[in-house]
């Protein structure tokens, strides 16, 4: 009846090679082929409460050693290079064939250069539940920057390309800079423009770039503001980037105080109170999607108190159905809806300390309380670190429809540090929106520098 057990003796061999090499003091070539990222902790799971997508960190060691040097800000959380689309997609691992990164100061220059070649994969597409593949794809980083003026500022230029092997392109070419012309004043800018083998280029300059101007005093004792001007381009596609939004023309504009006291008898460290605007319009009819209004207060005491409480005005139009869950869906149209956030966290170098946030307000034609994440510390001594976080979200929509979202997240880390050579880390998690959790346990010996097992 074919039910017997099949006993199957097939094997298979991988391995690996990772190699740094120090090619003068102020340079590091790092070679990897058939990069394996096993030793990575993985990600913290999210409950995404907006209609954008959710920014994860990198924590792969091998993008991430002066990492910076690779930033290009193109406003808020965007990136011209974002290092997690190279052997990652839809959540899914691309092998990793081979790849080099050389970063260093050459006299007056930073130099970024990596390379990366990936193998073809398959993957299911959750939308349509098809088989698609992903070909084998070379991915490139280059950059310059030099010191100019004076020491708080630079200019720079970066390129990504990202070539398969049928020869489709997506090719960025960026322009960039921070000059600090006086006191603690900083603008800062980019231009970055996109080729790619899947547009004609013939269509308007402008709508295959994006542009970033920001002006900024960061002080935190007096007046201090921010203003930032961009706009993104119908055609600007950065591939091997992070873009929350596409075609749109955006304003920001923060004025804020501050306060800082060195007097002994002060309980209060600094306090500081904040209002800001920002308006995103859609390059199309320029018409205005997303507005929003915000008045805030923070502090922190002496003795390692902080908290924050602040209040956002949003109206938004939502072009199509935003659907926040399979159960939960807020129609096109427009909506206007205000939120009161607070936090509050209690000083970190003691054995017990706590971080806590809470949001409450309406949210599209519904209600939004989200507490947290809630945070607990406990340190009993100096080999032992725990932690626990919990967050609850509910989001009801209007009594026409009558929707319920409700999501419980926990994670649990934990710490164990026998000797300096000994250690274990443990990481569980688990998420009721997505049913599913994330564990991750982490041995590490360490018999002496530069030798590890983990």
């Amino acid at each position: 009846d074919e039910s017997g057990y099949e006993r199957k003796t097939d094997y298979t061999l991988n391995a690996g090679l990772d190699l740094k090499y120090p090619i003068t003091s102020n340079m590091t070539l790092d070679l990897t082929i058939n990069t394996d990222f096993a030793q990575v902790e993985v990600d913290d799971q999210m409950v995404n409460l907006t209609r954008f997508s959710l920014f994860f960190p990198e924590k792969r060691q091998f993008f991430l050693e002066r990492a910076s040097l690779f930033t290009v800000n193109t406003g808020y959380m965007d990136q011209l290079f974002y290092s997690r689309r190279i052997g990652l997609y839809e959540g899914e691992i691309i092998p990793i064939w081979a790849g080099a990164r050389l970063v260093g100061r050459a006299g007056k220059w930073d130099v970024g250069i990596m390379n990366m070649q990936t193998g073809k994969a398959d993957y299911i597409d959750e939308d349509t539940d098809s088989l698609e593949t992903i070909l084998s794809t070379n991915h490139g980083v280059y950059r310059l920057r030099k010191q100019a003026f004076n020491p708080r500022s630079y200019l720079g230029g970066m390129i990504t390309s990202q070539i398969d092997v049928e020869g489709n392109y997506n090719i960025n070419t960026a322009l960039d800079g921070i000059v600090n012309p006086f006191r603690d004043d900083y603008f800062s800018f980019n231009y970055v423009q996109t080729f790619d083998s899947d547009v004609d280029y013939e269509n308007d300059f402008f709508d295959h770039g994006k542009f970033y101007l920001n002006w900024e005093d960061r002080s935190n004792v007096g007046f201090n503001y921010n203003v930032i001007l961009s706009r993104a381009g119908k055609y600007y596609n950065p591939e091997m980037g992070f873009e929350l939004m596409e075609d749109y023309s955006r304003a920001f504009m923060m004025l804020g105080y501050g306060w800082v006291y060195n007097e002994a008898n002060k309980k209060l460290l600094d306090q500081q109170i904040t209002s800001w605007i920002w308006v995103n319009k859609q390059n199309q009819d320029f018409k205005t999607d997303i507005r929003k209004i915000s008045a805030g207060y923070r502090f922190s005491t002496k003795k390692g108190f902080r908290g924050s409480v602040e209040l956002i005005d949003s109206y938004e139009f939502l072009k199509d159905t935003f659907e926040l869950s399979d159960d939960v869906y807020f129609p096109n149209g427009e909506y206007t809806y205000t939120n009161l956030s607070a936090s509050l966290g209690t000083p970190s170098n003691k054995m017990l300390s706590l971080r806590a946030m809470a949001e409450v307000g309406t949210y599209y034609d519904g209600t939004l309380i989200n507490l947290g994440p809630a945070q607990v510390f406990f340190r009993p001594s100096s080999s032992v670190n725990l932690g626990l976080d919990y967050q609850y979200s509910l989001i009801t929509t209007a009594p026409s429809t009558n929707q319920k979202f409700i999501s419980h997240l926990v994670r649990l880390r934990t710490e164990l540090t026998f000797t300096t050579k000994l250690s274990i880390s443990a990481f569980f998690q688990y998420s009721s929106n997505d049913k599913f959790g994330v564990n991750n346990i982490r041995f590490r010996y360490n018999p002496r520098e530069g030798n590890d097992l983990y």
